[in-house]
């Protein structure tokens, strides 16, 4: 029970992208014909990273458990551009990414663990704009 967030890539296919090999394939798993299917893979995890969903809920405008927020392409790295401004000046860090209170939440304290959240932050989304893909959505879930 806590904070844990993830994003989510959700690749959508119809029937037509399927070979009959494939579709029939499919068609067994899902124990019926399709038209459409949508692929869901996590993509990031983060755990009791209060301030990494702080910064999605403001962008977002607010966000509630178990929702979803679209992420575009900026928004990742507007979140490393952030992240890294932080690590490189900690007095950024109220401003940028502060701490945000709510039941498990986790620390509230701008110390080491808060920091590697944020380089652990850089390199996943660095990892996913290096796979970043057009056709793919990308869904941020709030915790959970």
């Amino acid at each position: 029970m806590g904070l844990d967030m993830a994003i989510e890539r959700r690749t959508h296919y119809s029937a037509g992208d399927f070979t009959s090999e494939q579709y029939e394939q499919i068609k067994a798993i899902l124990g019926r014909d399709f038209d459409n299917i949508v692929s869901e893979a996590v993509v990031i995890t983060w755990r009791k990273a209060n301030a990494i969903h702080g910064w999605f809920d403001k962008r977002a405008g607010g966000l509630r458990s178990l929702h979803e927020y679209v992420v575009k392409k900026e928004d990742i790295e507007a979140l490393i551009k952030d992240c890294e401004t932080v690590l490189s000046d900690h007095t950024q860090a109220t401003t940028l990414l502060p701490v945000m209170d709510g039941f498990f939440f986790g620390s509230l304290e701008y110390d080491e663990d808060y920091y590697q959240q944020l380089e652990y932050t850089i390199n996943k989304c660095k990892e996913l704009l290096n796979a970043w893909c057009e056709e793919e959505d990308y869904v941020y879930y709030g915790w959970y």
